[in-house]
């Protein structure tokens, strides 16, 4: 069957080159080979052209072949050197030399960034090309045909900090391919092929393709590229609806909707479809091309102007109607910004305890921007289940670094789906992050939630939220009001879904309605002040000592007495709805410490984690990326009072003597401390 299916693509790929070739000006330089260019696993050729004429740092542009093709063969039968000529850069051509000479798209190591096949390769080919020819970094782009299609959805996901744009014709997502196969380093091995998906059975959620990518490059935050697609109709090698499955997972990685901003017809047969994030940039623009088969032609002049090679921009899709029907025309923006840097991120990171009757987690806001932002927000959704009325579900400020947040809601987005919003009233540096630690319950405390089912815990069952601060999308961030971060659920009926936010995508195209400020169930003269014992148990399961009356108290016994206070404000206008104001005030003064303690008990380094009680004098040298404590009735820091906070590595105070003395104090036997 392999052999047969590389018979068939070879009869195609004659198809392509003979549709595509044509006589053109003479070249001003030729096709020169590469050899000992760094890292190459699976040995790879690598050829260069490097047009007599370039620019002071020539954008590079990777261009990836099919199967049973070759670095001379893309070569000959595209315009890309001759267009080389033309603005100024510089092309490279990877070359596989495996048996069937397709790239391996398929593998563990080739779907996971550093893994050890053709993307390391190729990326060496990048590398080298920067080094010797004065290529510019920040302007790489990678185009290709059929498995040089599927290896550019694989580049783009792998090195997405690399490159910044790609073109694929007639490929699949990212991930589609993965297969097991034969050690992909031996030549002798055929790339592994994945019938479901070339068939076009492959099918996925936008979020599920997007994890895909994601999951290449674990702890990526920055921008995803943008991709330009291609596709024929009639394509029965890698069918058509592997299309669709790309602009799913590529509108999800960069947080547009799944809705195209605009749709036009560029051709007879062609209808194009764009999507735009909040500058207006298009990030995915997707060409269908009716009656095509496998044998597609390149478009090269559509692919430099996409990747802004011509010397345009990205275009904005912009509506204008004629009396001849609707049309679309697109305007170029003065600044050329291809990928803007979003300048907003959270990350989440499990509180603690987390049952069904109360999650702990804490979150970090921050400006990776270059500028300051102002007039933030971010949104808490939730889902309300078992006949638990909205109002009655509590959203805690255990500890809020910008000692200017407020909270208000909860705000009904459509069904059963709510929110709360936190705002803050100071602006946030450019480079800084504020940290927030909180906890969602009843305010009875009733084991009747199920945090499962909630947008903000998606991705993680009840009890395994990220021991460590983790990126996340599910906490929509806004400045100005403006979507900036992360994404908001749409729904369906009752149930949300992903949503258009710069990093999701949405499953429905029903928008929920949002009535900012406002909860349908509560009004704005409710106060609430419960009151709640602790009881001295490992688990931590809350105990709730009811009051009549309006107001009652909480108490947490024996370790820290908490005063909640929410204070509704009346007569809030419609737009706004009431504003709840929530403070903790700590019963237990803790100690305050000196500098260092004494005697030292322990000798600690992170990752370390204690529960317990009694009195200690820990000595550090390395205390990892934060510490976080609770139930403690006194810690400090080399002197400094951190009882029951949280407290990132870049707040930590100075060393005395290369050390940090951590004083604790732990009255209960579920007290607890940790470095990590």
């Amino acid at each position: 069957m392999k052999i047969l299916r590389l018979v068939l693509a070879l009869l195609l790929v004659i198809t392509f080159v003979v549709a595509n070739f044509s006589v053109g000006k003479a070249l001003t330089s030729s096709l020169v080979q590469i050899t000992n260019f760094g890292t190459n696993p699976s040995g790879l050729g690598m050829y260069v052209y490097i047009p007599t004429t370039v620019k002071a740092k020539p954008p590079i542009l990777v261009v990836v072949h099919w199967c049973t093709g070759s670095a001379q063969a893309i070569f000959s039968g595209t315009q890309f050197a001759s267009l080389a000529d033309q603005y100024g850069f510089i092309v490279v051509y990877p070359s596989a030399v495996r048996s069937g000479n397709c790239f391996d798209v398929s593998s563990t190591q080739a779907l996971t960034r550093g893994g050890g096949s053709d993307p390391v390769g190729i990326m060496s080919m990048v590398t080298y090309a920067s080094q010797q020819y004065n290529g510019d970094m920040n302007q790489v782009y990678v185009t290709g045909l059929s498995s040089g299609a599927m290896m550019t959805n694989v580049l783009l996901g792998d090195y997405p900090d690399v490159f910044k744009a790609g073109a694929a014709f007639a490929g699949v997502p990212f991930g589609c391919f993965a297969t097991t196969a034969g050690d992909p380093t031996n030549p002798a091995n055929q790339a592994g092929w994945n019938s479901t998906c070339s068939s076009g059975q492959m099918i996925k959620t936008a979020q599920e393709w997007g994890n895909l990518v994601r999951g290449a490059y674990p702890g990526y935050t920055g921008p995803y590229p943008r991709m330009q697609l291609w596709h024929g109709t009639e394509d029965t090698a890698l069918a058509y609806p592997n299309f669709g499955e790309e602009i799913k997972q590529w509108t999800n990685v960069n947080g547009v909707s799944q809705t195209p901003n605009s749709t036009d017809f560029p051709q007879s047969a062609w209808t194009r479809t764009r999507y735009t994030n909040n500058a207006g940039v298009v990030v995915v623009e997707a060409i269908s091309e009716q009656g095509v088969t496998h044998s597609i032609s390149y478009q090269e002049a559509e692919v430099l102007r996409f990747f802004g090679l011509d010397g345009s921009v990205a275009p904005t899709a912009v509506p204008s109607i004629t009396p001849g029907g609707p049309t679309l025309t697109h305007t170029r923006t003065p600044t050329i910004t291809n990928t803007p840097v979003l300048g907003l991120q959270m990350k989440l990171q499990s509180g603690g305890t987390e049952s069904t009757s109360i999650s702990n987690f804490n979150l970090q806001l921050s400006n990776t921007g270059a500028a300051a932002l102002s007039n933030l927000s971010w949104r808490f959704y939730f889902n309300t289940e078992n006949g638990n009325a909205a109002s009655s579900y509590v959203v805690e400020k255990y500890y809020d670094q910008s000692a200017a947040a407020t909270i208000t809601g909860p705000t009904l987005a459509c069904g059963s789906t709510y929110y709360y919003t936190v705002t803050y009233g100071v602006p946030l540096a450019a480079g800084a992050t504020w940290s927030f630690n909180s906890a969602l319950h009843l305010s009875s405390y009733a084991t009747t939630v199920d945090f499962a089912n909630d947008w903000w815990h998606s991705g993680y069952a009840v009890g395994s939220l990220p021991a460590a601060f983790t990126a996340t999308t599910f906490f929509p961030a806004y400045t100005a009001g403006s979507l900036l971060s992360g994404g908001e659920p749409v729904c369906s009926g009752s149930t949300p879904t992903i949503g258009a936010s710069p990093t999701t995508g949405p499953t429905s195209t029903r928008t929920p309605t949002q009535i900012v400020g406002a909860s349908p169930t509560s009004t704005a003269t409710r106060t609430n002040t419960p009151t709640r014992t602790l009881t001295p148990a490992i688990s931590l399961t809350p105990t709730r000592t009811a009051t009549t009356g309006p107001t009652s108290t909480r108490t947490n016994t024996p370790a820290v007495t908490n005063t909640i206070t929410r204070t509704p404000t009346v007569g809030a206008s419609p737009t706004t709805g009431p504003t709840a104001t929530r403070t903790m005030t700590p019963a237990i003064t803790p100690t305050s410490g000196t500098g260092t303690c004494s005697p030292v008990t322990s000798t600690i380094t992170a990752p370390f984690t204690f529960d317990g009680a009694g009195t200690f004098c820990l000595q550090s040298s390395n205390l990892g990326g934060y510490i976080n404590n609770w139930n403690n009735s006194s810690v400090t820091i080399n002197g400094v009072n951190v009882t029951n906070l949280y407290m990132a590595s870049g707040s930590y105070p100075a060393k005395i003597g290369g050390f940090w003395y951590v004083a604790l104090t732990s009255t209960v036997s579920y007290g607890h401390f940790e470095a990590k």
